[in-house]
Protein backbone atom coordinates (compact mmCIF):
# COMPACT_ATOMS: atom_id res chain seq x y z
CA UNK A 1 0.00 0.00 0.00
CA UNK A 2 1.53 3.36 -1.59
CA UNK A 3 1.96 6.17 1.62
CA UNK A 4 -0.57 9.27 0.81
CA UNK A 5 1.68 11.97 1.03
CA UNK A 6 2.25 14.09 4.40
CA UNK A 7 -0.24 17.11 3.74
CA UNK A 8 -2.91 14.76 2.35
CA UNK A 9 -2.51 13.12 5.95
CA UNK A 10 -2.44 16.13 7.56
CA UNK A 11 -5.12 17.56 5.65
CA UNK A 12 -7.36 14.27 6.82
CA UNK A 13 -6.61 14.41 10.33
CA UNK A 14 -7.57 17.81 10.74
CA UNK A 15 -10.97 17.04 9.61
CA UNK A 16 -11.35 13.86 11.91
CA UNK A 17 -11.43 15.46 15.22
CA UNK A 18 -12.42 13.47 18.21
CA UNK A 19 -13.00 10.79 16.01
CA UNK A 20 -10.51 8.77 17.70
CA UNK A 21 -11.72 5.11 16.48
CA UNK A 22 -11.49 6.51 12.41
CA UNK A 23 -7.89 8.19 13.38
CA UNK A 24 -7.23 4.40 14.82
CA UNK A 25 -8.55 2.64 12.18
CA UNK A 26 -6.26 4.78 9.81
CA UNK A 27 -3.08 4.58 11.90
CA UNK A 28 -3.66 0.89 11.99
CA UNK A 29 -3.20 0.52 8.00
CA UNK A 30 0.82 0.47 8.38
CA UNK A 31 3.98 1.35 10.87
CA UNK A 32 4.37 4.41 8.56
CA UNK A 33 1.03 6.05 8.86
CA UNK A 34 0.92 5.24 12.49
CA UNK A 35 3.90 7.11 13.11
CA UNK A 36 2.29 10.12 11.04
CA UNK A 37 -0.67 10.12 13.27
CA UNK A 38 0.61 10.00 16.18
CA UNK A 39 2.47 13.87 16.49
CA UNK A 40 -0.38 15.55 14.63
CA UNK A 41 -2.58 14.74 17.23
CA UNK A 42 -0.20 14.75 20.54
CA UNK A 43 1.74 17.57 19.47
CA UNK A 44 -0.18 20.28 21.31
CA UNK A 45 -1.99 18.95 24.37
CA UNK A 46 -4.59 21.53 26.48
CA UNK A 47 -5.71 20.45 29.61
CA UNK A 48 -8.94 21.69 30.14
CA UNK A 49 -12.47 21.85 32.14
CA UNK A 50 -14.64 23.23 28.98
CA UNK A 51 -15.99 19.23 28.40
CA UNK A 52 -18.78 18.41 31.07
CA UNK A 53 -18.44 15.83 33.35
CA UNK A 54 -21.07 13.62 31.20
CA UNK A 55 -19.24 13.77 28.22
CA UNK A 56 -17.20 10.74 28.19
CA UNK A 57 -13.13 11.94 28.95
CA UNK A 58 -10.36 11.53 26.56
CA UNK A 59 -9.08 12.95 23.30
CA UNK A 60 -10.90 16.19 21.77
CA UNK A 61 -10.06 17.63 17.95
CA UNK A 62 -11.64 21.52 18.75
CA UNK A 63 -12.06 22.88 14.93
CA UNK A 64 -10.64 26.41 16.69
CA UNK A 65 -7.73 25.37 18.15
CA UNK A 66 -4.64 23.56 17.10
CA UNK A 67 -4.49 22.24 20.25
CA UNK A 68 -5.87 18.81 21.59
CA UNK A 69 -7.82 19.01 24.67
CA UNK A 70 -8.14 16.74 27.37
CA UNK A 71 -10.78 17.05 30.04
CA UNK A 72 -9.35 16.72 33.78
CA UNK A 73 -11.24 13.85 34.33
CA UNK A 74 -9.86 12.10 30.76
CA UNK A 75 -6.42 12.82 32.69
CA UNK A 76 -6.64 10.29 35.07
CA UNK A 77 -6.97 7.83 32.06
CA UNK A 78 -4.64 9.41 29.54
CA UNK A 79 -1.21 9.21 32.60
CA UNK A 80 -1.51 5.20 32.04
CA UNK A 81 -0.78 5.80 28.21
CA UNK A 82 2.16 8.39 28.79
CA UNK A 83 3.74 5.14 31.75
CA UNK A 84 3.42 2.31 28.67
CA UNK A 85 3.85 4.50 25.71
CA UNK A 86 6.82 6.81 26.33
CA UNK A 87 7.18 7.36 22.44
CA UNK A 88 3.68 9.13 22.86
CA UNK A 89 5.26 11.29 25.78
CA UNK A 90 8.43 12.07 23.64
CA UNK A 91 5.50 13.48 21.18
CA UNK A 92 3.98 16.19 23.26
CA UNK A 93 6.36 19.87 22.61
CA UNK A 94 3.40 21.97 23.94
CA UNK A 95 1.31 21.89 26.88
CA UNK A 96 -1.13 24.48 27.62
CA UNK A 97 -3.40 24.53 31.06
CA UNK A 98 -5.98 27.57 30.53
CA UNK A 99 -7.48 26.90 33.81
CA UNK A 100 -6.17 25.77 37.16
CA UNK A 101 -8.47 26.01 39.90
CA UNK A 102 -9.64 24.63 43.59
CA UNK A 103 -13.02 22.02 43.44
CA UNK A 104 -15.71 22.80 45.01
CA UNK A 105 -17.05 19.42 45.68
CA UNK A 106 -20.67 18.52 46.20
CA UNK A 107 -22.41 15.48 47.09
CA UNK A 108 -23.30 14.58 43.36
CA UNK A 109 -19.88 15.53 42.04
CA UNK A 110 -17.94 13.84 44.80
CA UNK A 111 -20.19 10.13 43.90
CA UNK A 112 -20.19 10.56 40.51
CA UNK A 113 -16.21 12.42 39.33
CA UNK A 114 -14.37 12.48 42.50
CA UNK A 115 -14.83 9.19 44.33
CA UNK A 116 -15.25 7.56 40.60
CA UNK A 117 -11.61 8.95 39.58
CA UNK A 118 -10.53 7.68 43.04
CA UNK A 119 -11.44 3.69 41.97
CA UNK A 120 -9.87 4.59 38.77
CA UNK A 121 -6.75 4.93 39.92
CA UNK A 122 -6.80 2.18 42.36
CA UNK A 123 -7.79 0.06 39.16
CA UNK A 124 -5.11 0.82 37.88
CA UNK A 125 -3.33 -2.33 39.03
CA UNK A 126 -0.06 -3.08 41.47
CA UNK A 127 2.33 -2.62 38.56
CA UNK A 128 1.41 0.82 37.75
CA UNK A 129 0.52 2.51 40.88
CA UNK A 130 3.77 1.51 42.15
CA UNK A 131 5.61 3.41 39.15
CA UNK A 132 3.30 6.73 40.09
CA UNK A 133 5.01 5.57 43.99
CA UNK A 134 8.37 5.79 42.22
CA UNK A 135 7.91 9.08 41.05
CA UNK A 136 7.23 10.81 43.56
CA UNK A 137 9.25 9.24 45.77
CA UNK A 138 12.15 10.40 43.53
CA UNK A 139 11.67 14.39 44.58
CA UNK A 140 11.15 13.28 48.31
CA UNK A 141 14.44 15.15 48.86
CA UNK A 142 13.23 18.50 47.89
CA UNK A 143 9.98 17.75 48.79
CA UNK A 144 10.18 16.21 51.98
CA UNK A 145 6.63 14.81 51.77
CA UNK A 146 6.24 12.44 48.71
CA UNK A 147 3.64 10.71 50.74
CA UNK A 148 1.70 13.53 50.63
CA UNK A 149 1.87 13.78 47.24
CA UNK A 150 0.74 10.38 46.56
CA UNK A 151 -2.19 11.08 49.02
CA UNK A 152 -3.31 13.98 47.08
CA UNK A 153 -3.34 11.71 43.95
CA UNK A 154 -5.73 9.09 45.63
CA UNK A 155 -8.09 11.77 48.00
CA UNK A 156 -6.38 15.20 48.20
CA UNK A 157 -8.28 18.54 47.79
CA UNK A 158 -5.55 19.41 45.22
CA UNK A 159 -6.89 16.74 42.43
CA UNK A 160 -5.92 18.71 39.68
CA UNK A 161 -2.30 20.32 40.56
CA UNK A 162 -1.25 16.80 41.57
CA UNK A 163 -2.51 15.00 38.90
CA UNK A 164 -0.45 17.67 36.30
CA UNK A 165 2.58 17.91 38.22
CA UNK A 166 2.18 14.15 37.84
CA UNK A 167 1.86 14.81 33.97
CA UNK A 168 4.87 16.74 33.69
CA UNK A 169 6.76 14.16 35.22
CA UNK A 170 6.35 12.16 31.80
CA UNK A 171 6.76 15.22 29.05
CA UNK A 172 10.77 15.65 28.85
CA UNK A 173 10.58 17.23 25.38
CA UNK A 174 8.17 19.83 26.12
CA UNK A 175 9.34 23.24 24.32
CA UNK A 176 6.46 25.45 25.69
CA UNK A 177 4.02 25.72 28.89
CA UNK A 178 1.73 28.00 29.70
CA UNK A 179 -0.28 27.36 33.27
CA UNK A 180 -3.06 29.71 34.42
CA UNK A 181 -3.89 29.51 38.22
CA UNK A 182 -7.38 30.81 39.60
CA UNK A 183 -6.82 33.03 42.38
CA UNK A 184 -9.02 30.77 44.42
CA UNK A 185 -6.55 28.35 43.93
CA UNK A 186 -3.87 29.85 44.63
CA UNK A 187 -5.31 30.87 48.36
CA UNK A 188 -6.79 27.17 48.80
CA UNK A 189 -3.71 26.07 48.46
CA UNK A 190 -1.78 28.10 51.20
CA UNK A 191 -3.87 27.35 54.07
CA UNK A 192 -3.92 23.67 52.99
CA UNK A 193 -1.13 21.17 55.28
CA UNK A 194 1.07 24.60 55.52
CA UNK A 195 2.02 24.42 52.29
CA UNK A 196 3.28 27.48 49.90
CA UNK A 197 4.10 26.12 46.73
CA UNK A 198 2.12 23.26 44.25
CA UNK A 199 3.34 20.30 42.94
CA UNK A 200 3.51 21.53 39.61
CA UNK A 201 5.83 24.40 40.60
CA UNK A 202 7.63 21.71 42.50
CA UNK A 203 8.04 19.71 39.26
CA UNK A 204 8.91 22.66 37.31
CA UNK A 205 11.97 23.95 39.53
CA UNK A 206 13.57 21.12 40.71
CA UNK A 207 15.25 17.81 39.57
CA UNK A 208 14.51 14.18 40.87
CA UNK A 209 16.86 12.59 42.92
CA UNK A 210 19.54 10.29 41.91
CA UNK A 211 18.20 7.33 42.39
CA UNK A 212 16.36 7.50 39.12
CA UNK A 213 17.62 7.84 35.97
CA UNK A 214 14.37 10.57 35.07
CA UNK A 215 15.08 13.57 33.38
CA UNK A 216 13.83 17.03 34.18
CA UNK A 217 10.52 17.97 32.15
CA UNK A 218 12.67 21.31 31.85
CA UNK A 219 16.08 20.80 30.37
CA UNK A 220 13.98 21.68 26.45
CA UNK A 221 12.21 24.10 27.92
CA UNK A 222 11.65 27.14 25.53
CA UNK A 223 8.72 29.54 26.39
CA UNK A 224 7.22 29.80 30.14
CA UNK A 225 4.06 31.52 30.49
CA UNK A 226 2.59 31.59 34.17
CA UNK A 227 -0.53 33.15 35.16
CA UNK A 228 -1.25 34.28 38.70
CA UNK A 229 2.39 33.75 38.52
CA UNK A 230 3.15 34.81 42.66
CA UNK A 231 1.96 31.56 43.01
CA UNK A 232 4.58 30.18 42.64
CA UNK A 233 7.48 32.84 43.76
CA UNK A 234 8.17 30.57 46.41
CA UNK A 235 12.45 29.98 45.96
CA UNK A 236 12.35 27.06 48.99
CA UNK A 237 14.52 24.96 46.01
CA UNK A 238 18.29 25.00 46.02
CA UNK A 239 17.93 23.57 42.21
CA UNK A 240 16.56 26.32 39.84
CA UNK A 241 17.47 25.36 36.05
CA UNK A 242 16.13 25.98 32.85
CA UNK A 243 19.02 25.52 30.27
CA UNK A 244 17.06 26.42 27.01
CA UNK A 245 14.19 28.62 28.51
CA UNK A 246 14.79 31.85 26.20
CA UNK A 247 11.36 33.54 26.88
CA UNK A 248 9.29 33.86 30.24
CA UNK A 249 6.27 35.19 30.86
CA UNK A 250 4.55 35.96 34.53
CA UNK A 251 0.99 37.09 34.30
CA UNK A 252 -0.97 38.09 37.41
CA UNK A 253 2.00 39.75 39.89
CA UNK A 254 1.50 41.59 42.93
CA UNK A 255 2.22 44.66 43.70
CA UNK A 256 3.11 43.39 47.19
CA UNK A 257 5.71 40.70 46.48
CA UNK A 258 8.77 40.67 47.59
CA UNK A 259 10.98 42.05 44.36
CA UNK A 260 14.07 39.52 46.37
CA UNK A 261 12.38 36.85 45.23
CA UNK A 262 11.47 37.80 41.78
CA UNK A 263 15.11 38.99 41.67
CA UNK A 264 16.01 35.09 42.79
CA UNK A 265 14.12 33.79 40.04
CA UNK A 266 15.62 35.57 37.27
CA UNK A 267 18.78 34.89 38.35
CA UNK A 268 18.30 30.78 37.32
CA UNK A 269 20.64 29.50 35.04
CA UNK A 270 18.37 30.17 31.41
CA UNK A 271 19.35 31.89 28.36
CA UNK A 272 16.65 34.40 29.11
CA UNK A 273 15.86 37.45 26.46
CA UNK A 274 12.34 37.99 26.70
CA UNK A 275 10.42 38.72 30.17
CA UNK A 276 7.20 40.09 30.39
CA UNK A 277 5.43 41.31 33.80
CA UNK A 278 1.82 42.14 34.19
CA UNK A 279 0.86 43.63 37.53
CA UNK A 280 -2.42 43.04 38.75
CA UNK A 281 -3.85 45.19 42.06
CA UNK A 282 -6.81 43.04 41.93
CA UNK A 283 -4.73 40.45 44.46
CA UNK A 284 -4.99 43.13 46.92
CA UNK A 285 -8.64 43.37 47.72
CA UNK A 286 -11.00 42.04 50.23
CA UNK A 287 -12.39 39.61 47.71
CA UNK A 288 -9.58 36.83 48.18
CA UNK A 289 -10.90 35.30 51.47
CA UNK A 290 -7.44 34.17 53.39
CA UNK A 291 -5.07 36.62 53.77
CA UNK A 292 -1.51 36.74 51.96
CA UNK A 293 1.73 38.59 53.06
CA UNK A 294 1.14 41.56 51.06
CA UNK A 295 3.75 44.19 52.28
CA UNK A 296 2.44 47.31 49.51
CA UNK A 297 0.16 48.53 47.25
CA UNK A 298 2.42 50.42 45.27
CA UNK A 299 5.03 49.30 42.56
CA UNK A 300 8.09 50.20 43.25
CA UNK A 301 9.88 51.17 40.39
CA UNK A 302 13.28 51.73 41.37
CA UNK A 303 12.68 48.42 43.32
CA UNK A 304 11.92 46.48 40.13
CA UNK A 305 14.12 47.25 37.95
CA UNK A 306 16.84 46.68 40.77
CA UNK A 307 15.03 43.10 40.70
CA UNK A 308 15.99 42.97 36.85
CA UNK A 309 19.38 43.08 37.05
CA UNK A 310 20.48 39.51 37.00
CA UNK A 311 19.12 40.04 33.12
CA UNK A 312 20.66 43.17 32.45
CA UNK A 313 23.49 42.07 29.85
CA UNK A 314 21.08 39.73 27.89
CA UNK A 315 17.63 40.69 28.17
CA UNK A 316 16.07 42.05 24.83
CA UNK A 317 12.50 42.49 24.66
CA UNK A 318 10.94 43.72 28.40
CA UNK A 319 7.70 44.16 29.19
CA UNK A 320 5.63 45.67 32.00
CA UNK A 321 2.27 46.62 32.16
CA UNK A 322 -0.54 46.63 34.66
CA UNK A 323 -3.63 44.35 34.11
CA UNK A 324 -7.39 45.31 34.38
CA UNK A 325 -7.93 47.04 37.66
CA UNK A 326 -4.59 47.64 38.86
CA UNK A 327 -4.58 51.62 39.02
CA UNK A 328 -2.31 52.08 41.99
CA UNK A 329 0.20 54.88 42.16
CA UNK A 330 3.66 54.47 41.52
CA UNK A 331 6.25 54.39 44.48
CA UNK A 332 9.01 56.71 43.86
CA UNK A 333 11.79 55.89 40.74
CA UNK A 334 12.50 56.05 37.18
CA UNK A 335 13.10 54.52 34.63
CA UNK A 336 16.50 55.48 34.39
CA UNK A 337 17.60 52.51 35.57
CA UNK A 338 17.04 50.98 32.02
CA UNK A 339 20.38 52.56 30.72
CA UNK A 340 22.59 49.76 32.10
CA UNK A 341 20.53 46.70 30.15
CA UNK A 342 22.83 47.04 26.86
CA UNK A 343 21.32 44.42 24.88
CA UNK A 344 18.19 45.92 25.19
CA UNK A 345 16.29 46.21 22.02
CA UNK A 346 12.31 46.70 22.47
CA UNK A 347 10.23 47.74 25.26
CA UNK A 348 6.48 47.53 25.63
CA UNK A 349 5.20 49.58 28.59
CA UNK A 350 2.46 50.68 30.14
CA UNK A 351 1.32 54.34 29.80
CA UNK A 352 0.03 54.31 33.42
CA UNK A 353 3.71 54.16 34.60
CA UNK A 354 5.01 56.22 32.46
CA UNK A 355 2.19 59.00 33.48
CA UNK A 356 3.42 58.05 37.09
CA UNK A 357 7.39 58.84 36.10
CA UNK A 358 7.15 61.03 33.56
CA UNK A 359 8.36 60.62 29.34
CA UNK A 360 11.14 62.65 30.62
CA UNK A 361 12.23 60.10 33.03
CA UNK A 362 12.91 57.65 29.76
CA UNK A 363 16.50 56.77 29.26
CA UNK A 364 18.72 58.56 26.64
CA UNK A 365 21.38 56.12 26.75
CA UNK A 366 19.33 52.73 24.92
CA UNK A 367 21.23 52.41 21.78
CA UNK A 368 20.35 49.07 21.02
CA UNK A 369 16.40 49.99 21.50
CA UNK A 370 14.84 49.99 18.69
CA UNK A 371 10.81 49.52 19.07
CA UNK A 372 9.05 51.04 21.70
CA UNK A 373 5.27 49.96 22.46
CA UNK A 374 3.00 52.66 24.83
CA UNK A 375 -0.64 51.49 25.04
CA UNK A 376 -3.68 54.08 25.84
CA UNK A 377 -1.54 57.22 25.85
CA UNK A 378 -4.11 60.47 25.77
CA UNK A 379 -3.68 62.55 23.26
CA UNK A 380 -1.96 65.06 25.16
CA UNK A 381 0.89 62.69 26.08
CA UNK A 382 0.74 61.43 22.32
CA UNK A 383 1.11 65.38 21.63
CA UNK A 384 4.41 65.14 24.25
CA UNK A 385 6.03 62.16 22.54
CA UNK A 386 6.00 63.67 18.92
CA UNK A 387 7.94 66.53 20.12
CA UNK A 388 10.13 64.97 22.62
CA UNK A 389 11.20 62.20 20.69
CA UNK A 390 14.35 63.60 19.31
CA UNK A 391 15.63 64.70 22.65
CA UNK A 392 15.14 61.73 24.87
CA UNK A 393 15.40 58.47 22.14
CA UNK A 394 17.28 59.42 19.56
CA UNK A 395 18.04 55.98 18.06
CA UNK A 396 14.34 54.41 18.75
CA UNK A 397 12.84 53.61 14.67
CA UNK A 398 9.88 52.36 15.01
CA UNK A 399 7.17 53.57 18.19
CA UNK A 400 4.03 51.32 18.42
CA UNK A 401 1.21 53.51 20.16
CA UNK A 402 -2.29 52.41 20.89
CA UNK A 403 -4.40 55.94 21.63
CA UNK A 404 -7.50 54.94 23.51
CA UNK A 405 -10.35 57.68 23.24
CA UNK A 406 -8.34 60.47 20.88
CA UNK A 407 -10.84 62.55 19.24
CA UNK A 408 -10.67 62.73 14.72
CA UNK A 409 -9.41 65.93 13.41
CA UNK A 410 -6.13 67.90 13.11
CA UNK A 411 -5.91 69.82 16.28
CA UNK A 412 -2.62 68.55 18.44
CA UNK A 413 -1.63 65.79 15.76
CA UNK A 414 -0.25 67.31 13.02
CA UNK A 415 2.09 65.31 10.37
CA UNK A 416 5.09 64.63 12.55
CA UNK A 417 7.59 64.61 9.57
CA UNK A 418 9.56 67.68 10.53
CA UNK A 419 9.25 66.33 14.72
CA UNK A 420 10.89 62.46 13.85
CA UNK A 421 14.36 62.15 13.18
CA UNK A 422 15.10 60.88 10.08
CA UNK A 423 14.65 56.94 9.43
CA UNK A 424 11.56 56.92 12.41
CA UNK A 425 8.14 55.62 12.06
CA UNK A 426 5.22 55.96 14.22
CA UNK A 427 2.40 53.20 14.14
CA UNK A 428 -0.66 54.77 16.33
CA UNK A 429 -3.63 52.47 16.72
CA UNK A 430 -6.36 54.76 17.10
CA UNK A 431 -10.13 53.76 18.54
CA UNK A 432 -12.52 56.30 17.46
CA UNK A 433 -16.92 56.38 18.15
CA UNK A 434 -18.72 55.27 15.23
CA UNK A 435 -20.20 58.28 14.64
CA UNK A 436 -16.84 60.58 14.25
CA UNK A 437 -15.38 60.69 11.06
CA UNK A 438 -12.26 59.71 10.79
CA UNK A 439 -9.21 62.34 10.32
CA UNK A 440 -8.31 63.86 7.20
CA UNK A 441 -5.87 61.51 4.72
CA UNK A 442 -3.78 65.01 4.10
CA UNK A 443 -2.82 64.61 7.63
CA UNK A 444 -3.20 60.87 8.36
CA UNK A 445 -2.11 57.95 6.36
CA UNK A 446 -4.31 55.29 7.00
CA UNK A 447 -2.28 52.00 5.68
CA UNK A 448 -4.80 49.44 7.07
CA UNK A 449 -8.24 48.96 8.75
CA UNK A 450 -11.46 50.45 7.78
CA UNK A 451 -14.48 51.38 9.76
CA UNK A 452 -16.54 48.82 11.01
CA UNK A 453 -19.73 48.44 12.09
CA UNK A 454 -19.19 47.64 15.66
CA UNK A 455 -19.15 50.57 17.68
CA UNK A 456 -16.37 49.25 20.11
CA UNK A 457 -13.68 47.85 17.30
CA UNK A 458 -13.30 51.17 14.92
CA UNK A 459 -10.03 51.61 14.94
CA UNK A 460 -7.21 53.01 12.38
CA UNK A 461 -4.05 51.83 12.01
CA UNK A 462 -1.91 55.10 11.20
CA UNK A 463 1.44 55.51 10.08
CA UNK A 464 3.86 58.42 10.02
CA UNK A 465 7.32 58.01 8.43
CA UNK A 466 10.20 60.29 8.58
CA UNK A 467 12.42 60.29 5.76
Amino acid sequence: MDLLPAEVITFIAEYLHDDRRAIARWALCGRAYFHRLLPHIYHNLEVTDRYPLRRRPGLNRDAASPNTKISWQGLVRFLPLLLNRPDIAQMIRSLRVPSMRTITYTTDMWRSWFVGEKHLLQGLGSALTARIRDITDSYADVAQAEQTWFSSLLNGPRFDDAWLALLLTRLHHLECIDIEIDADFRMDFHVYEGRDMSWTWLVLSSMPSGRTKMKSPTHLLKKMVLGQAAFFWQPHLEVLSFPSLTSLELRGCRFGIDLDELAYLLSMRAPLHTLVLVFDAAWNSNEIRYPINVSSDLLDISALFQSLQPLHDKLKTLTIALGPGARAAMQGGTLKSLTTFHALERLHISHEIIIQVGLHSLPRMLKELRILRLKNLSRMDLAFLLSEQSRFLPFVEHFAIEADGIEGGRDGLQPPDRILHPGTHLVVWMRLPRAVKPPSPVVWEVTSGAPTTSDHDDRFHCVFASS
